[in-house]
């Protein structure tokens, strides 16, 4: 299941991350250490997750790009129903903020599995995407 998390400080859950929806957070790169430091929760695993569905074993990456949190829940909906604890967060990556030369890389991030179709190696050189975001599915345990 999606938890929200309860920071020590609570200003850092408005200006480090902020929950954009249960156990979805609009944060930086780095929010696993945000999590281990700074909630009554820390990250047990970062490597993949194993869900079953139906008997069906399938792998399920944790992290990659999207477009939109949404995506991320029906790419893994087991994640709601299982008794575990998982957050996600999101990392907003704007095309309008990639320097021409260089960047931001698709390649870099895993899979994406938004709706675009990308064409180039760099977001700063995509015409139709604005904006993607970098997830992360983290499972946490209370300390």
């Amino acid at each position: 299941m999606l938890k929200s998390l309860t920071f020590a400080n609570k200003q850092l859950n408005s200006k480090s991350a902020k929950e954009i929806g249960e156990g979805v957070y609009l944060a930086d790169l780095n929010f696993k250490h945000t999590i281990d430091y700074s909630t009554d929760y820390r990250v047990v695993s970062k490597s993949g997750y194993i869900i079953n569905d139906d008997d069906n074993e399938r792998y399920v990456r944790w992290c990659g790009v999207c477009d939109d949190y949404r995506q991320v829940v029906l790419h893994a909906p087991e994640l709601i129903a299982n008794p575990n604890h998982y957050v996600i967060s999101l990392t907003s990556i704007k095309r309008d903020e990639q320097p021409y030369s260089g960047g931001w890389r698709w390649s870099k991030w895993g899979d994406y599995i938004g709706i675009h179709e990308p064409k180039e190696e760099y977001l700063a050189y995509e015409d139709d995407i604005d904006e993607v975001f970098v997830y992360h599915i983290y499972e946490v345990k209370r300390k």
